[in-house]
């Protein structure tokens, strides 16, 4: 807009639409001199137009100065980013090297530790090979000796079976019996109990009654039935 303003000054014509509107003339005389527009700049410039002039070159030379400025002050901030950069970059630089020395020196220190560990390794299991022969030697020693016991043992069940059923062979007292297997077939005698005794011959249930009675006193019976039933009636001992 300054621009446009200093040229209508300085040619010293005001443009009204499409015509021009020429300035009064200066000289003597009544005749008005219309110039053409091929000869308006041939006029003195104006001391108006040369200061418009001068303020719009000093407005944008103050703009180029600024804009100069803050591009020197940007260029300066950008050229101490990139030596800070710079310097982050040789610092990370050197911490990578110290790094990668570190990580070689503990690789070395994982390898020695591979090695002793191999080397403990195999002594442990020398050692546990040693100690497990050790165990399974006495654990066959106590294996045989528990044989042993084991043996004594079954002779001695078999002693005291033989030595009950000899028992039951010969007495039993109240209850229900099987015969051949609780109690021998055979004569049996009681004294009593000095209680009304009460015995059965049963069938092959236990529960079926062939024969029963009840007595007082002494008694006598032959039990030949799969189960013999005996209440009140104290001990019975075989007698043939």
């Amino acid at each position: 807009m300054l621009a446009e303003a200093a040229e209508v000054i300085v040619g010293g014509t005001a443009h009204a639409g499409e015509e021009d509107v020429p300035f009064a003339p200066s000289g003597d005389g009544d005749t008005a001199v219309t110039p053409g527009r091929a000869s308006w700049w041939r006029r003195p410039v104006p001391a108006v137009a040369v200061l418009a002039a001068v303020v719009v070159a000093a407005v944008v030379v103050t703009a180029l100065a600024v804009n100069l400025a803050s591009t020197t002050s940007d260029l300066d901030a950008l050229t101490e980013q990139l030596a800070d950069t710079e310097a982050a970059l040789d610092g990370a630089r050197q911490d990578r090297d110290d790094l990668e020395g570190d990580l070689e020196a503990l690789r070395k220190d994982l390898e020695e530790e591979r090695e002793r560990a191999d080397t403990a390794e195999e002594r442990a299991v020398e050692t546990a090979a040693a100690e497990l022969a050790d165990e399974r030697a006495a654990l066959d020693a106590r294996a045989a000796e528990l044989d042993a016991k084991e043996a004594d043992v079954v002779t001695r069940e078999q002693q005291l079976d033989a030595l009950v059923n000899g028992l039951r062979a010969s007495e039993f007292g109240d209850g229900v019996h099987q015969v051949g297997r609780d109690i021998q077939p055979g004569r049996y005698h009681t004294e009593g109990s000095g209680r009304t005794c009460y015995y059965a011959l049963l069938g092959p249930d236990g529960r079926d009654i062939l024969d029963n009675n009840l007595v007082e006193g002494p008694a006598t019976v032959v039990i030949d039935s799969p189960y013999f039933e005996s209440s009140r009636c104290g001990t019975w001992t075989k007698v043939g």
